[in-house]
């Protein structure tokens, strides 16, 4: 537990200085939206030390306390089984409950290790009505069947008067024998197996006043990412131990107030 105090003062300051350090050299971190770590660290990372250390540190203090983490889990999951036989079922999973969402935890920050070390990011592409386009060597082809555009009318916001806020891209994702309809939007990507399509920019942005409208296209960031089964996983382990704990509680505040 003193071990766990340590790193996460470590992490503090750590984080403290990135935030400076990312605020003051944007264009030396950019790049991890679009390409893996490895990558990264090759050219932009080991070349600007000075100003990109705090990150490489950042990812061992994590490693430090998920480990020390895991430990310290697993050695109190295994009193409590020890002492399973002298509880009662319901106590037993009240107790268990905050490990499992510990576990839960390490599981999720695996999963964005594993989307740092190994997604494959593929070039920005740009989508138009009715012509497909292939995702990598997937075998997969997305096509932009309609694109919808909120544009604000109202008078709180002048500035943004006309302008397209609500984007909704309806694409169809084939295999050659299978095809599905998404609906891609800010802050709503869509996902088919591991590969990811995340909405980058669109166009056009701004209302013509009644003219004919600009050609429609969206270009998107596609992005095959294994960590998303870690994160889904992790997210389930965390709801079991939640549902465990709240389940627990109850139980017993209702206990005692029958008993009392």
């Amino acid at each position: 537990m003193k071990l766990a105090i340590y790193i996460c003062l470590a992490l503090v300051m750590d984080l403290g200085y990135g935030y400076l350090s990312i605020k003051r050299h944007t264009t030396l971190f950019a790049p991890l939206n679009d390409i893996g770590v490895i990558e990264w660290s090759e050219t932009y990372g080991l070349h600007n030390l000075e100003h990109t250390a705090w990150f490489f540190i950042l990812i061992i203090l994590l490693t430090f306390l998920g480990v020390n983490t895991f430990i310290c889990t697993t050695d109190r999951m295994l009193v409590l089984t020890r002492a399973r036989k002298n509880m009662e079922p319901l106590r037993f999973m009240f107790s268990l409950a905050p490990h499992v969402m510990h576990y839960a935890v390490l599981i999720i920050l695996s999963g964005y290790l594993c989307s740092y070390l190994f997604s494959t990011v593929i070039p920005m592409k740009s989508l138009i009505p009715g012509m497909p386009v292939p995702i990598g060597n997937s075998g997969l082809t997305v096509t932009m069947q309609k694109l919808e555009l909120d544009y604000y009318t109202g008078r709180r916001m002048p500035l943004f008067y006309n302008y397209a806020l609500g984007v909704q891209a309806r694409l169809l994702i084939a295999d050659g024998a299978h095809q599905r309809q998404a609906t891609l939007g800010i802050n709503d990507p869509v996902w088919s197996g591991a590969y990811g399509i995340f909405l980058k920019d669109y166009s056009p942005r701004k209302k013509d006043g009644g003219m004919k409208r600009a050609s429609d296209r969206v270009d998107v960031s596609i992005r095959k990412d294994y960590g998303v089964y870690f994160y889904m996983a992790g997210m389930l382990f965390f709801f079991v131990g939640l549902l465990f704990y709240v389940y627990g509680m109850v139980y017993f505040k209702l206990l005692k107030k029958g008993t009392s």
